[in-house]
Parts: structure tokens; C-alpha cells; sequence
């Protein structure tokens, strides 16, 4: 701004007035771009508003719940489940797919989600038995397949159930009064061992049970080679009454 002084003539002790006049400079540094930053910043937050409203009206609520656990990192059941529906966030099948020797086992590898948590089943493959006829140890494949397996478990935290399984063929022992119960619990056993040896500490095992031919894979197959496995259940829901699942024990 330029001053321009005036003063009044004939009047003794009159003092100059100055007079300020704002150029073209000082319009537009008063009035520059400060506020396109602003709008930019509003326009900006309208955009992820309306982004959020389209995400929450086109996605399920599983989808969302995977996209939350995503942003939750620290949350020790953080990426159990994914947009796709995918336990843990598709960690342990994408554990399976990054091993190879895994990953040739993968077919007699059943991973799935049940209200209690998540369940690894390993089960007998057409000619590709992981228990050899009336034996409770697991022949060379089935310890690779249980080793495996129990190595992706040992790095999760949760309790776990373990299970045997038969089919519905009569367990045939001479004279030995031995049956599929006893049979099945003997595997569920063997394989505690195993994972055990893997690393999966000994008191995250909170039961190890035999069920026989009682919770047949295939029900319209009770001879079908799918029925005879092992499974671990990776517990993440609690039952109510913590105190009965803490008196039961592993079988010996």
C-alpha cells in the first residue's frame, strides 16, 4: 500500500492526513490460495465418507469383519477370518500352498470353519493310508502329514482338541478284545504325540478322544477310506463352563 499525505492549507498547527490505499499485491496476498487447501481437505473427507457408506451397503458382514481384523493387527484373534471367508485370514491354506512337501498332502488335508474354532482334518487318500490296517502309529506319510500340519498349529496360541476316527469296517484283532473305539483313540493319541514333537506346547491339548465310526466323514460311505483320519480342532470359542474342559485329561 502506497501512504499519500494531504494536508489542510490556512490552518496554523494543522497536521498532514495520511491516506492508505491498497494495491493489487495486497489483495492477493490476503485473499490468496489458503482456502483451496481447506476445500481440498473437505472434498477430500466427503470422498472417503461416501466411500465408507458404498463399502458398508456392497459388502457382507463377514467381508467387513475381515476388512476391521485387517486394521487390527495386534488383536491376538486378529485375521481369523477374511473378506473371503477364509480362516485366520487364509494363513494356514496359505501356509499349505508355500510348502511343497505340504502341499503334495494337501489333498488328505481338510481345513474348515465350525462354530467352535477351526478344524484340520487329515485323512486316508485312496491307496494313500496315513495308519497302516490296525495300527495306532502312523506309517512314514501320516507323520509327514501330522509333522506338517503340527507345525503350522505350533504357531498359534489357542487350545486344541484332538480326535481319531475310523470307518465303519469291523475292527479284526483275533483274539484281542481290542475294537475301533480303542483303535481310534490310540491314533488320536499317536498323533498328539506328534505334534507334541513338532512344538505344539503339551498344554494347549485340552482333549484327546477316540469317536470310531460315531461321526462318519462320508455318512452315505461308511467304508470310504475319507472316513478313517485324524482331527484337531484350534478352539477360539471357550465353552461356557471353563472348569469341565479344564478336569478333562489327555488319554495315556
Amino acid at each position: 500500500m502506497k501512504p499519500v499525505s494531504a494536508s489542510v492549507e490556512g490552518k496554523p498547527g494543522s497536521r498532514p492526513v495520511i491516506v492508505r490505499s491498497r494495491g493489487r499485491d495486497d489483495h492477493r496476498r490476503h485473499h490468496g490460495g489458503t482456502w483451496k487447501i481447506a476445500y481440498a481437505d473437505f472434498v477430500t473427507a466427503m470422498m472417503a465418507f461416501f466411500l465408507l457408506l458404498w463399502l458398508v451397503n456392497a459388502t457382507t458382514e463377514q467381508q467387513r469383519t475381515g476388512i476391521a481384523e485387517y486394521f487390527n493387527p495386534t488383536n491376538s484373534l486378529s485375521r481369523s477370518f477374511s473378506g473371503a471367508g477364509q480362516p485366520f485370514g487364509g494363513r494356514i491354506r496359505s501356509v499349505i500352498n508355500a510348502d511343497p512337501q505340504l502341499r503334495a498332502l494337501a489333498e488328505q488335508m481338510l481345513v474348515e470353519e465350525v462354530p467352535e474354532g477351526l478344524r484340520m482334518q487329515m485323512v486316508d487318500g485312496e491307496g494313500q493310508a496315513l495308519f497302516a490296517t490296525g495300527i495306532a502309529a502312523p506309517n512314514d506319510r501320516g507323520r509327514a502329514l501330522l509333522l506338517r500340519a503340527a507345525s503350522v498349529i505350533a504357531r498359534l496360541s489357542h487350545p486344541v482338541e484332538i480326535a481319531g476316527h475310523t470307518d465303519a469296517a469291523p475292527f479284526r484283532s483275533g483274539t484281542d478284545a481290542r475294537s475301533n473305539w480303542e483303535l481310534s483313540v490310540e491314533r488320536a493319541n499317536a498323533a498328539r504325540r506328534v505334534m507334541l514333537e513338532a512344538g505344539v506346547a503339551e498344554r494347549r491339548v485340552r482333549a484327546v478322544t477316540g469317536r470310531a465310526d460315531q461321526d462318519l466323514l462320508r455318512p452315505t460311505e461308511p467304508l470310504h477310506p475319507a472316513n478313517r483320519r485324524v482331527s484337531v480342532l484350534i478352539v477360539l470359542n471357550q465353552a461356557p463352563d471353563s472348569s469341565a474342559a479344564s478336569n478333562r485329561r489327555p488319554t495315556q
